[in-house]
This record gives structure tokens, C-alpha cells and sequence, in this order.
């Protein structure tokens, strides 16, 4: 079918479309999509009833009602959507007396992993001329905008 994948910005979460802006139920399919968006995509350590919680990457802090109310299901049908996830490898969920966390598996399927390590060279290399020209176009802009020759007769146009 389709190959490749596309990120998602997690602000598209305030679009007027996007299901938790509308009055009605999630589908399975945006819930899973929600749990991957709601995941960390980086390790972190957060404050949580007076001491820290350790979450890494792929990981969610949540519970079971939040989730339920989150998209618009009974308490019931959140567990057992969650429960089908783990029996299908999708996600795995340790439950603590105070919260849930769900780690999804396989995330860097979902999410890609760029490197901030500068000997990383792989990356780099894949996304340093877009990112060169698209500076140096930037640049040539901004001089012809400052010198108001932008848009005049045999400037360059950008």
C-alpha cells in the first residue's frame, strides 16, 4: 500500500477538527493515534504527588479514567481497547496504584529518532543541503528586502 510516514505535529491537537475539539467519541484508530502523540519522545523526570517519576521515551504517564474521559468512552471499553493493544504487541502498560504507563512499542516505527550527536554524520548528511540552501535563501531574501529591491524588475526573485 502506502510506505513511508509523515510526522504530526502535537499542536494539530488544537485544530477545530481534531477529535478532542469535537462532542463526540474517539475511534480506536485516533485513540491509538492519541496514545502515540501523548508518548514522550524524549526521556524526562516529572514531579508527580510530591516525588519523581521517571518516563523514557515512548512512555505515557496517564490513567485509565483520564484516558476513558479523554475520548469519550466508558471506563469499560478504555480497558478492554488497552487490554486488546497489549495482547497485539501495540503498546505495553504497567498500572501503579496512582497512574498508568503505557510504553508503545516499535515507536521509532512512528517517530524518528534525529540525532543531536554531532559525529552522527548519517543524518546530517541526509538533511544538510536542504537545510544549507534553505538558510542561503533566507539570507538572499532578507538582503534584497533590506535594500527594497525585492520584487523590482530583474532582481533575483526567491
Amino acid at each position: 500500500m502506502y510506505r513511508g510516514w509523515i510526522k504530526i505535529w502535537r499542536k494539530s491537537e488544537d485544530w477545530r477538527f481534531h477529535p478532542a475539539n469535537l462532542d463526540r467519541k474517539y475511534t480506536k484508530y485516533e485513540a491509538f493515534l492519541d496514545l502515540i502523540m501523548m508518548a514522550n519522545h524524549e526521556y524526562r523526570r516529572i514531579p508527580f504527588e510530591g516525588e519523581y517519576v521517571e518516563i523514557e521515551r515512548a512512555q505515557n504517564l496517564t490513567s485509565l479514567k483520564k484516558l476513558a474521559k479523554r475520548w469519550n468512552w466508558p471506563k469499560s471499553t478504555a480497558r478492554d481497547f488497552l487490554k486488546n493493544l497489549e495482547r497485539g504487541g501495540e503498546i505495553q502498560m504497567k498500572s501503579e496504584r496512582r497512574y498508568t504507563m503505557i510504553t508503545i512499542c516499535n515507536y521509532d516505527k512512528y517517530q524518528s529518532v534525529e540525532s543531536t550527536n554531532p559525529h552522527d554524520t548519517r543524518l546530517q548528511s541526509e538533511r544538510s543541503p536542504h537545510i544549507t540552501r534553505h538558510k542561503q535563501e533566507l539570507k538572499e531574501f532578507e538582503e534584497l528586502k533590506e535594500a527594497g529591491d525585492y520584487g523590482k524588475p530583474g532582481k533575483t526573485q526567491i
